[in-house]
């Protein structure tokens, strides 16, 4: 629609305002609401014209025009008397003329879905769902053309024409199902040998019905969608799987050439070599093989079942035991338990025969040897038991010698031997006592009593010779500790201590005592005598505390300085004079042993920096007096001379 058309048609409205027919009302209307609403929104639409579709703009302002334009609507809300009826009914009229517009871009996306939906290629599909596609299409259409349809009828166009695509059914090919159908007429014609009978026949009437019976899914038979050209796949699909289901109905008669070859050769297996209990489970074993043998309707499945169950039938048959060994062992084990009890020791005894207790003693024993069905494992398993029972038993020991050597060694003089190695070499003759005594000592226990034995005397520790160490201790107790360093004389007050420990100790080993000795010895020899003072210059030397502590085996564990704005340490023991003054620097050792030193900082001296001149007369020509400016080595000469002194700070 052209701007200039649209200008014309509001031109018409506006005209239509002055023509009202005032009705004498009867009721007089008390709601306005619905008309003023429809009202509001015709006027908006017509604000918006350019919104919507030309054709339906138009529909609606011809519409309009007749109801008679905005005019009608107005007089009828001026109207107190207006009738409710008219109100209503001119309320609803432009409710609906709004209904039928159509939006320009409503209108642009339904036609364009309808244009793509009709140049859709449906030749691959169905006549029948082609004939569906293009009714729906049609109708489309229609409302499409129709100015008056409305957006909700248009949008909704949107949904036949998804339902229309949704509604075409693909043409089928028929290659499987015609093979199928052609494997089943193959199978059908043979007269069915090849097939387990009962299998057959139900093939047979399931190919029978493929004329009749109606499949469920698609409502036609099989014979039908076979002959149909305009088959769909669904169609198509359903009966190839009928078609396949009838085919799986055939069931190949399984060969039995190697069962029956292996049940022959069973049925001529010799059973003589074997328990009579077994034998005939061997014989009845072979009966529901030969049912399957000769059962026309058997299983491949059973076949091969069958095939296995024969196989291991065999591991049924039971040999006759071999009982030579039980006989032996059992005739040992009589003999042990009945003649031979004084031969092995108490407790070994006990034990061989709690065990022959255990499986049953001869009787059980002899009821196995008589029983012709006894298996070689069973026998087999009484010989082992039999055996770790007679296993069991020990020969008693000959302690003869071992006596002998008790004897010898009880006889010992102890009293030069320490308290201790004595009671120890008393523990091992005690011990060897009880070997000789025991009657569950057996001869590895006796020998090797007899070897300890013989290794005792090895226990004794003779008494310690003390007279150095009493001599060591008395030189220690002589020296003046005032004299010597903290550090120094604690490690020789230690060295006495564990010396008077091992003077009362009579179990004391000569070689502890001479350790002791000799400590005592290098602690006196390690005394260093005690430092008055340590002195270093302010800010200049360096010295390391440790020169004046005596570590011994001990290492610094901390150091203290009672000042340290006079004295700096360093974690290596290095010590800096801070500031002219006296401080005290405490070291701690990591055996507890301190030493407390007094270190005194004296002032460094200060560089005076001077500019002396001297003149020095200096004859040369012309009678020419130098001056003379001295350098920094004249002020270090000057130094040397003591011509300069450091004043004391405060």
């Amino acid at each position: 629609m052209t701007r200039i058309r649209k200008i014309i048609i509001a031109f018409l409205l506006t005209i239509s305002l002055i023509v009202v027919l005032p009705f004498a009302s009867v009721d007089a209307a008390d709601d306005y609401t619905a008309l003023q609403a429809a009202r509001d929104d015709v006027s908006a639409a017509m604000a918006a014209s350019t919104d919507y579709h030309d054709e339906s703009y138009t529909a609606f302002s011809l519409d309009l025009a007749a109801l008679g334009g905005l005019a009608a609507a107005d007089a009828l809300l001026g109207d107190i008397n207006a009738d409710q009826a008219a109100v209503d009914d001119m309320a609803e009229a432009l409710e609906t003329l709004l209904e039928h517009l159509v939006t320009e871009s409503v209108y642009n996306d339904v036609s364009d879905a309808y244009l793509t939906a009709d140049a859709f290629d449906v030749t691959a599909f169905t006549q029948r769902s082609r004939t569906i596609y293009d009714a729906a299409l049609g109708n489309v259409r229609a409302v499409i053309l129709n100015p008056r349809s409305g957006d909700a009828t248009m949008l909704a166009q949107l949904a036949v024409l998804a339902a229309a695509e949704d509604a075409l059914v693909l043409l089928a090919d028929k290659t499987d199902l015609l093979a199928a159908v052609a494997a089943a007429q193959l199978a059908y014609g043979t007269d069915g040998s090849a097939y387990i009978p009962s299998t057959f026949a139900a093939f047979q009437l399931a190919y029978d019905a493929f004329a009749t019976a109606i499949l469920a899914g698609v409502l036609r038979s099989v014979q039908e969608i076979v002959a149909d050209a305009d088959a769909s796949v669904p169609e198509a699909a359903e009966a190839l799987a009928g078609v396949d289901a009838a085919l799986a109905l055939l069931v190949l008669r399984p060969d039995k050439t190697a069962l029956s070859a292996a049940y022959d050769e069973a049925a001529a297996f010799d059973l003589s070599p074997y328990t009579p209990a077994t034998a005939p489970l061997f014989t009845a074993g072979l009966i529901p093989i030969k049912n399957v043998i000769d059962d026309p309707e058997a299983l491949a499945a059973e076949v091969a079942i069958a095939e296995g169950a024969l196989a291991d039938l065999y591991d049924v048959l039971v040999l006759r035991a071999d009982k030579s060994a039980l006989i032996l062992v059992n005739n040992a084990a009589i003999i042990a338990y009945y003649e031979e009890r004084e031969r092995y020791t108490t407790s070994s005894y006990a034990v061989f025969r709690d065990a022959v207790l255990a499986y049953g003693t001869y009787f059980e024993v002899n009821t196995l040897i008589a029983d012709e069905n006894a298996s070689q494992a069973a026998t087999d398993a009484m010989v082992a038991t039999i055996d770790s029972a007679l296993a069991e038993l020990v020969l008693r020991g000959d302690v003869d010698l071992l006596v002998a050597a008790h004897a010898t060694a009880s006889a010992l003089d102890l009293t030069p031997y320490t308290p201790a190695s004595s009671a120890l070499y008393r523990s091992a003759l005690a011990a060897a006592l009880v070997v000789i005594v025991d009657q569950d000592t057996d001869q590895a226990e006796a020998d090797a009593a007899l070897a300890t034995l013989g290794t005792i005397e090895s226990l004794l520790v003779l008494l310690a010779d003390k007279t150095e160490l009493l001599v060591a201790i008395e030189d220690g107790a002589s020296v003046r500790a005032t004299i010597y360093s903290n550090s120094s004389y604690q490690i020789l007050v230690r060295g006495l201590e564990a010396a008077d420990s091992l003077i009362d100790d009579l179990d004391a080993s000569q070689a502890a005592v001479d350790e002791a000795t000799e400590a005592i010895h290098e602690a006196i020899a390690g005394l260093t005598l005690k430092t008055a003072e340590i002195v270093i210059r302010e800010s200049k030397d360096t010295v390391s505390i440790t020169d004046y502590v005596t570590l011994g085996d001990a290492v610094v564990q901390s150091y203290a300085v009672s000042d340290p704005l006079i004295l700096a340490i360093d974690p290596d023991g290095t010590l800096r004079g801070l500031k002219y003054g006296s401080a005290t620097v405490t070291v701690t050792l990591s055996n507890g042993i301190t030493e407390t030193l007094t270190v005194v900082v004296k002032a460094k001296i200060q560089t005076i920096t001077l500019v002396y001149a001297i003149l020095i007369p200096v004859f040369a020509s012309g009678g020419a007096i130098a001056m003379l400016l001295w350098n920094e080595k004249t002020l270090a000469f000057l130094k040397g001379v003591k011509l300069f002194r450091k004043k004391p700070q405060a």
